[in-house]
């Protein structure tokens, strides 16, 4: 089921190539989120195609989401209401950012330190 919406998305993508040419195309930072997510995907089936269990098959997935949420976030920006809620959640990261950096180093302090002592 996923590889005809691949088939889809990957002719749009070759239109938009024709249309714009490369140069411009490659500029464009959600045109090349859009082609490295659809070449993890050929990738992961061809990957499952020859059978190869792999940490491979464990990583490759795992940044083919989380490409596809970073587009998701975008695509939830042209409507108001998504919007909206998008704005609220970065302003409310961006405002506990530097708790968050500091809750980060005392857990690496406190890990190093438990590894060193173990």
């Amino acid at each position: 089921m996923i590889l005809p919406g691949l088939l889809w998305l990957s002719v749009l993508e070759y239109f938009q190539v024709k249309r714009y040419g490369w140069k411009v195309y490659l500029f464009d930072f959600w045109n090349i989120v859009s082609t490295v997510q659809t070449i993890l995907v050929i990738t992961i089936y061809i990957i499952e195609y020859v059978h190869y269990r792999g940490i491979a098959l464990a990583i490759l997935p795992s940044i083919s989401t989380f490409l596809l949420l970073i587009q998701l976030s975008y695509w939830t920006q042209m409507f108001y209401p998504a919007a909206m809620y998008s704005y609220i959640i970065g302003e409310s990261v961006k405002g506990t950012s530097v708790f968050m950096l500091m809750c980060l180093l005392v857990i690496v302090s406190f890990g190093c330190s438990i590894y060193v002592l173990d």
